[in-house]
């Protein structure tokens, strides 16, 4: 198991992402991560692609993180999503999974259950 305290990490992104928006994480993660959002809308590569994602995006998105977990060398966090559409709104219970390696963060992905996050991090921890 890493010393790493990834759990601490995560909490970083999300609140500086929180207070900033995608400008408030540039300074906590490299600019090649994967991110897999929540709407199914396909995988973007940086954080350019995801500022572009959000911008076009963030009008119909809400999401808030309630728990994390540390799993190894990734983290689960659940939480809830809603989303504005058709003049109403479509609460979820997504998590999502923040994939590290050697300490760096490669990918983010959204995970439509918990059941589903926690199966992902196990393929992760066997291509170990």
């Amino acid at each position: 198991m890493s010393g790493v305290d990834y759990e601490d990490r995560v909490r970083r992104i999300w609140a500086a992402f929180e207070r900033d928006g995608v400008d408030g994480i540039r300074p906590l993660i490299d600019d090649d991560v994967e991110w897999t959002p929540s709407d199914g809308a396909g995988a973007v590569r940086g954080v350019d692609a995801l500022e572009e994602y959000w911008r076009l995006h963030r009008a119909t998105q809400t999401v808030v993180p309630h728990a994390l977990e540390q799993h190894g060398e990734c983290v689960l966090v659940h939480g809830s999503m809603r989303m504005f559409r058709d003049g109403g709104f479509v609460d979820t219970q997504p998590s999502w999974v923040y994939f590290f390696r050697d300490e760096k963060l490669l990918r983010a992905a959204a995970f439509a259950t918990r059941e589903d996050a926690v199966a992902a991090i196990r393929e992760h921890t066997r291509a170990d």
